[in-house]
């Protein structure tokens, strides 16, 4: 696997920006941060940029590295490399994204997302993952 990228993108009020797409294999809707596959390569805060702005319509100016993480090691290469993005905000005229992805952004505080995560709303590892950093104050 190429590698993805994953990005925890915060408002200038300080919610975290969701998305809700459906996902064939698990054969439902589900939320999660925006992510994205590296094309061959490609920088991964490149690919984050491009991946924020396709899947949200939101840029920042604000980028941190955060860590890489290995989604499934035991049968799968793939590394996930996560991003901070901060005070982002909606662009004008964002890049389109990909024409099979349907996909719906929303915006949550931290009381919210809690609450999502607690009863079961959110399933996806990355975002777990990305929630729990976010929630813990280490942002």
């Amino acid at each position: 696997h190429p590698g993805a990228v994953t990005i925890i993108a915060t408002t200038p009020e300080n919610q975290l920006i969701l998305i809700r797409q459906f996902r064939a294999p698990a054969g439902q809707w589900l939320w999660e941060i925006p992510a994205g596959t590296l094309e061959l390569d490609e920088d991964p805060l490149d690919c984050a940029i491009r991946e924020l702005e396709e899947e949200t319509g939101f840029a920042s100016k604000y980028w941190k590295y955060l860590f890489p993480v290995f989604l499934a090691p035991g049968y799968s290469t793939e590394r996930i490399h996560f991003f901070l993005a901060s005070q982002s905000q909606p662009v004008e005229k964002a890049r389109k994204g990909d024409d099979d992805e349907e996909i719906y952004y929303f915006k949550v505080n931290r009381e919210k997302a809690q609450d999502m995560m607690t009863k079961g709303e959110i399933q996806d590892a990355k975002t777990i993952i990305a929630l729990q950093y976010w929630l813990g104050g280490l942002t």
